[in-house]
């Protein structure tokens, strides 16, 4: 009988990975990076967060320390106030009256619905990296709920010691109709915060609203994803 030749078992060399290896993954690590980057652009998407750095710009916690508890707005029109009618809402905490007057919602304040010169100081001042549009979202959805709420409806304003502001619009409390009041109705719905750097009455109260409303998840303190 032939001899059956031995089989030459083949044996595979681990060879030690060449620069070109390295490099390939070096390019491919650094490709996935960008594409995160791509997607994120480092910036915060999730809208409590981004509200709650909005909240946080102007509070002096020590200031509000030091506050009397405020008192309660008034519930009954006065005489000497007339019925207006909301023409038009220009964003959540500002509107038209007929007549043409614009009026400023006093005591809070909401993200701006268009990009302006307030919404790049609010963006350079919060401490979180947000893209305008993603702010500008945040407005037009505060805007849209006051709309739904306010426009066209009568109202009676109620006024503190300075009766407009810088730049003439008035600066009041709109009390609608069946005896809500704008301002607060912002505050609770979460779609819109207490302008903690401005003095006005009922401050300690809008605090304790806008909290309310933080704890809750309302309006623009719901939780979302990033």
């Amino acid at each position: 009988m032939a001899k059956r030749g031995k089989r030459r078992v083949r044996t595979i060399r681990r060879r030690p990975r060449t620069w070109l290896s390295v490099i390939s993954i070096l390019i491919t690590l650094v490709l996935a990076y960008l594409v995160v980057e791509e997607e994120s652009g480092g910036h915060v998407r999730d809208s409590a967060r981004i509200f709650a750095a909005f909240a946080e710009l102007d509070l002096d916690l020590e200031g509000v320390m030091r506050m009397r508890d405020s008192p309660l707005p008034p519930r009954a029109r006065p005489d000497a106030a007339p019925w207006r009618t909301i023409a038009e809402v220009v964003d959540g905490d500002s509107l038209k009256l007929d007549g043409g007057d614009m009026v400023r919602l006093l005591g809070i304040d909401s993200p701006e619905a268009s990009v302006n010169r307030k919404l790049g100081d609010d963006l350079r001042k919060m401490d979180i990296a947000v893209l305008e549009t993603d702010m500008v979202a945040l407005g037009r959805e505060s805007a849209v709920f006051s709309r739904r709420l306010a426009q066209g409806k009568r109202c009676w304003l109620e006024f503190e010691r300075e009766p407009t502001d810088q730049y003439g619009r008035l600066l009041a409390y709109v009390h609608l109709e069946d005896g809500t009041i704008l301002n607060e109705v912002m505050l609770r719905g979460g779609y819109a915060k207490a302008y903690i750097n401005q003095s006005f009455a009922y401050k300690k109260r809008y605090i304790a609203m806008q909290q309310e409303a933080k704890l809750r998840g309302c309006g623009l303190w719901r939780k979302g994803g990033e």
